[in-house]
């Protein structure tokens, strides 16, 4: 027969054991958990910057076309041409950057679309500003059919913004 003393030592190394298993099952999982974490954050995080800037580039592009009505045309074109490829930068970072809901890639199609749609209308903002004394008719254009499109990708752009920063 075993001591009293042996069996309460045994069951004292046995609950150590099992306390030191348990501990680092968790430690590992921990660090499996707060790996996938840090990726989720970091895509998300990504898509609210790339929103963002898709926002700022759409604004610098429709300060250019106040100026194309006020001011020269010709160098306005340039800064919104210049606007439009910062904005289609971000728009495909958006699109690269992590997995998406299905929410999500609906939203970014339409993006898409309306963005296509926007420089559509913008480009024949400029023809119609080439053509000399089209000033009242270019303005017009602008806030009857452009501003409904630039508001509507406004609000795509924001409606992105939030489902990231939800996911955050």
């Amino acid at each position: 027969m075993t001591s009293l003393r042996y069996k309460i030592g045994l069951y004292y190394l046995f609950i150590v054991v099992v306390g030191l298993v348990t501990s680092a099952v968790a430690v590992y999982n921990f660090s499996r958990l707060s790996d996938t974490f840090g990726l989720v954050l970091r895509d998300n995080y990504e898509s609210v910057f790339a929103a963002q800037n898709m926002f700022k580039a759409l604004e610098r592009q429709e300060n250019a076309q106040l100026s194309m009505l006020l001011q020269d045309i010709d160098l306005a074109y340039i800064q919104f041409n210049f606007n439009r490829g910062n904005f289609l930068g971000w728009l495909e970072k958006a699109r690269r950057a992590g997995e998406r809901s299905v929410r999500e890639k609906v939203v970014l199609e339409r993006i898409t679309e309306d963005y296509h749609k926007y420089n559509q209308l913008s480009d024949s903002l400029y023809r119609i500003l080439q053509v000399r004394g089209q000033t009242s008719t270019a303005s017009d254009f602008k806030s009857r059919v452009i501003r409904p499109v630039a508001d509507s990708l406004k609000e795509r752009c924001f409606e992105y913004l939030e489902i990231n920063q939800d996911a955050m």
